[in-house]
């Protein structure tokens, strides 16, 4: 996250923290809540390196449609096809084009 000040008049300033998350991290976060932190992470790490071939700070925004396809599988074994199939429209709304 990054601190911004905005100067709103003369002695006043308006503080805003703007989010500067990759859509790696934002994935990450997400799937962390049913997977956990480290095997989130690793999965991400894992998925993005052998379906894009790409570090996970390297995937853009671009890149996620193929990520999650390649997420599908796992998380659908893990928590079932209906949790499986909302959690990846919540991201692709998400992360969207």
């Amino acid at each position: 996250m990054k601190d911004v000040l905005y100067r709103r008049s003369p002695g006043r300033y308006l503080r805003a923290v703007v989010e500067t998350r990759t859509p790696a991290q934002i994935i990450e976060k997400t799937l962390s809540v049913f997977l956990g932190p480290n095997t989130a992470r690793n999965a991400v790490k894992t998925f993005a390196e052998r379906s894009l071939g790409l570090a996970p700070e390297a995937v853009t925004r671009g890149d996620c449609p193929r990520l999650l396809d390649a997420l599908r599988p796992m998380l659908k074994t893990l928590l079932g096809a209906a949790q499986c199939d909302a959690l990846l429209e919540k991201l692709s709304r998400e992360l969207g084009p």
